[in-house]
């Protein structure tokens, strides 16, 4: 079963108070195998699943942003079902590599802001170093507390601070 361990804020940065004003929002979400969940809800009520890779996760993710939320025309690849993508079947390696260089190159003509909210255990905890490589506004943020119901022991358990 699939379960979502992290969230993905894309908009603008605030000027004068920090923070987002945030349009767009992803879902990471894990199970059997990851996947990338966008709902267009600006512009329709489609959801998208993009199946990411597994060694470039990262990548794949601004792909998302790059290709369904900002519409960019110079990635507009061989995509017929844009509703399902898996990466390693619709993209060589050769192409992915293609498509992440652009990706790069077009966030940063962007003045976007890119949260990542990551919850406990997520395979995108592995991978922070690898936004940085992007020249864009970013935060990561992570657990620091939470308070779950344990079947168990039919107690609440609380983490962190």
């Amino acid at each position: 079963m699939a379960t979502t361990t992290g969230q993905i804020l894309i908009g603008r940065s605030h000027p004068n108070d920090g923070g987002i004003v945030d349009f767009h929002c992803l879902y990471f979400m894990e199970g059997d195998r990851p996947s990338i969940i966008f709902n267009d809800s600006i512009n329709s009520n489609e959801s998208i699943v993009v199946i990411p890779t597994i060694e470039k996760t990262i990548d794949d993710i601004f792909f998302v942003i790059v290709y369904f939320i900002l519409k960019s025309n110079s990635i507009q690849k061989k995509i017929i079902n844009t509703s399902y993508i898996e990466m390693y079947d619709v993209f060589s390696v050769h192409e992915r590599d293609e498509i992440y260089n652009d990706v790069q190159n077009i966030l940063s003509e962007q003045n976007l802001k890119v949260i990542f909210n990551i919850f406990e255990n997520s395979h995108l905890l592995s991978l922070v170093d690898d936004i940085k490589k992007y020249k864009i506004n970013f935060e990561v943020t992570k657990t620091i507390v939470k308070r779950e119901f344990n079947r168990w022991s039919g107690e609440y358990e609380t983490k962190g601070l």
